[in-house]
């Protein structure tokens, strides 16, 4: 619940600062509730949970699942109020999209509550776009990718009648041996549950290791002896304009276990859904997804806490000589990378970093690490998540980008049923070249009393030139520390503003009309 709530937060905060931001005075919106935020976020980080006896145990979880839940509850409550200052309703099927990062991109954009009307397609602009419809249960949604959102900004698209024109060169397909999209082709292994082959389709290269023992998102559950699944069965689910999508379903010792992996006509990308439904086990006990990528001697990168790291040990990567060489904890994304190609992982719900398994691994599930100290029934949760996202790219390690696709496949684009409400001048913008940076947040000030937004910055170039800033909209500028305390004025010439970072540092600036 954390770190989906981390990013719930974190976007709904971003649309109150740019709804708030063209009205004087508007950052004491939803203070409290935001400040009630932040307390559950640092408990849920923070919190000495290991337990001492069965009662403390018992405690510990139910107090953070009542932070999870709250944590949530609150992020919802912030993004409400920021669409009610964005969004109108609309006589006609329409949608208002929401980027809350700082650079433009394009997602996939999943829409419900719009049942009865003829949908066939997506306009935006001149721009039809092909639209494709998914159910799942009894719930059901028009999807499709999204033309390009500028960063911390908006765009109208009108669900329509008319249908896109085919496209040949962006055909998708699923069959129980076979995914492919323009990007990817994938091979499923009908005996281990996971992927065989993955090939990069612009390059042609495979990018599991060619001696790995295990297959690509591969579940292995150990309690004492290793199980790996069995009656896997493999069916495509869907394949249409816009994404194909296989079911790989599979059962071990105590659990099922279904992936759902998709590829995309228009998105650079494959994401794998694990859900797991398991039974308590008083053993000790790991579950794990298991991710040979590239060779054994590619250079493995890990973002964690602000920083990207080699975790190995030196001098082959950065830990110094004490660290843990079996778990690493990851924020953002794990990269592989050869000279001429590197892979990008992105783990949305897992954390764990398993470096000690033959092949990297995350340890979605476990409690080997401090038995001792926990609850042995999973304090009754039975059903579980997974999600990871994955793209390719030619070239080494490039870090501005891993970091901008690693934010962009963790965080949806937001939407609402509707159509854009504020007159476009009434917007400022706020530009960030994310080559070199990103925004980590883009928030009202924690003063109430403090006008305008605050915007914090990180380098993720490695250079030490100034940042420039784009800052239309905006009359005042100031720097200030990352406690949100002013330091100097900034000037603003031109529309912009320039800030002085270290490289792979943050900074933070105040902004006002």
């Amino acid at each position: 619940a954390m770190r989906e709530g981390e990013r719930r937060f974190l976007s709904a905060e971003t649309l109150l600062a740019v709804s708030g931001g063209v009205q004087r005075g508007a950052t004491e919106l939803m203070h409290e509730q935001r400040r009630r935020a932040e307390w559950c976020w640092a408990m849920l980080s923070d919190h000495a949970w290991n337990g001492t006896d069965e009662r403390n145990k018992r405690l510990n979880a139910r107090l953070r699942r009542q932070w999870g839940e709250e944590f949530l509850a609150l992020a919802d409550e912030v993004e409400k109020l920021g669409w009610s200052r964005i969004a109108q309703s609309s006589d006609s099927p329409s949608v208002v999209l929401f980027n809350s990062l700082s650079f433009p991109r394009r997602d996939l954009v999943c829409v419900t509550g719009v049942e009865g009307a003829e949908i066939a397609g997506a306009r935006a602009g001149r721009e039809l776009l092909p639209v494709q419809r998914s159910s799942e249960g009894d719930r059901s949604a028009w999807c499709f990718v999204a033309p390009e959102v500028p960063g911390f900004g908006f765009r109208d698209v009108a669900l329509v009648d008319v249908a896109a024109p085919d496209n040949p060169a962006a055909r998708l397909r699923a069959t129980e041996s076979l995914l492919e999209s323009p990007f990817y082709r994938l091979v499923p292994d009908a005996k281990t549950g996971g992927i065989a082959s993955l090939v990069h389709v612009p390059s042609g290269r495979e990018l599991i290791s060619t001696d790995a023992g295990r297959a690509l998102c591969q579940t292995v559950y150990f309690d004492g002896q290793e199980h790996l699944l069995g009656e896997v069965r493999v069916e495509p689910v869907a394949v249409g304009p816009v994404f194909a999508r296989l079911r790989i379903t599979g059962t071990a010792t105590r659990m099922t276990v279904e992936n759902l992996v998709t590829v995309y006509a228009e998105l650079d990308r494959v994401d794998f859904e694990v859900r797991v439904t398991k039974q308590p086990c008083g053993d000790q006990e790991r579950l794990c997804h298991m991710f040979p990528l590239m060779a054994k001697d590619a250079t493995v990168r890990a973002a964690s806490g602000g920083a990207v790291v080699r975790p190995r040990p030196q001098p082959v990567g950065d830990l110094l000589p004490g660290a843990d060489t079996k778990r690493f904890a990851v924020q953002e994304f794990v990269n592989v990378a050869c000279d001429d190609l590197s892979v990008t992982l992105v783990p949305h719900d897992a954390f764990v970093l398993r470096l000690d398994l033959d092949e990297l691994a995350f340890e979605a599930l476990g409690n080997d690490q401090n038995y001792r100290e926990v609850l042995r029934d999973q304090d009754g949760q039975t059903q579980f998540r997974f999600r990871y996202s994955l793209r390719a790219v030619g070239g080494g390690y490039r870090g501005a980008e891993a970091i901008a696709f690693a934010r962009s496949a963790a965080t949806p684009l937001g939407w609402q049923v509707g159509r854009f409400a504020m007159p476009a001048g009434d917007m400022p913008r706020i530009e960030i070249d994310p080559a070199r940076a990103v925004a980590t947040c883009l928030k009202p000030p924690a003063d109430p009393k403090v006008d305008g937004v605050v915007l914090r910055v990180w380098e993720t170039a490695g250079q030490s030139e100034p940042l420039r800033i784009g800052v239309s909209g905006f009359a005042r500028a100031v720097v200030a520390d990352l406690l949100e305390r002013d330091q100097s004025p900034l000037a603003i010439r031109d529309g912009a503003v320039e800030v002085n970072l270290r490289p792979h540092g943050y900074s933070a600036v105040r902004l006002a009309r």
